[in-house]
């Protein structure tokens, strides 16, 4: 709202929310609907065969509107890191299915084709891990499998993808303890 719009709002006697009463309504609402959404199975199963299709987007649709966002977004991302020296980017989320292996999968094919960049993707999803499907890799071992075993060598689990200059580490083997392993 606009300064007037707010001061004609407070004058009708409407009660003012703070930015955290607005915060924790809206985390409410989506953790109300978004339970309700995953309770239904069918439209789970749709949404994921439907997704699988179109994964890598920046790819096989190298000029179209996401793959655009995802060009802006690698420009902002690495005008921030550069003065601060960083070199990691994580990519996360608080929910099932919100998009975090097409948003990790897309950046790093767009940072990986449009710059001077070589670029390593982690797949630290130990349990429902999808980076491998999407890009049609094939390997039994990965980041679990060095975490567990150190004989392993990194350098050995880490695949190389149909991009030149952009690598995978697969997530590996499932442990029943994954999530102690990270």
């Amino acid at each position: 709202l606009s300064q007037e719009e707010g001061n004609n709002i407070n004058n009708l006697g409407t009660k003012t929310i703070s930015k955290n009463e607005i915060a924790e309504k809206l985390m409410l609402l989506r953790k109300k609907y978004s339970k309700h959404f995953f309770k239904k199975k069918e439209i789970d199963k749709r949404y994921l065969r439907k997704r699988r299709k179109e994964d890598l987007f920046t790819l096989s649709r190298p000029n179209s509107i996401i793959s655009e966002h995802f060009k802006v977004t690698r420009t902002i991302l690495m005008s921030m890191l550069k003065g601060q020296g960083m070199k990691t980017i994580l990519v996360t989320s608080s929910l099932p299915l919100e998009g975090k292996s097409f948003v990790a999968s897309n950046l790093a094919l767009s940072i990986a084709s449009g710059l001077d960049k070589y670029v390593l993707l982690v797949d630290a999803d130990l349990r429902k891990p999808v980076q491998q499907q999407i890009f049609k890799i094939n390997s039994e071992l990965g980041l679990a499998d060095y975490l567990v075993n150190e004989k392993h060598q990194l350098i050995d689990l880490i695949q190389k993808t149909p991009v030149q200059k952009l690598s995978l580490l697969p997530a590996g083997s499932a442990y029943e303890n994954s999530s102690e392993l990270l």
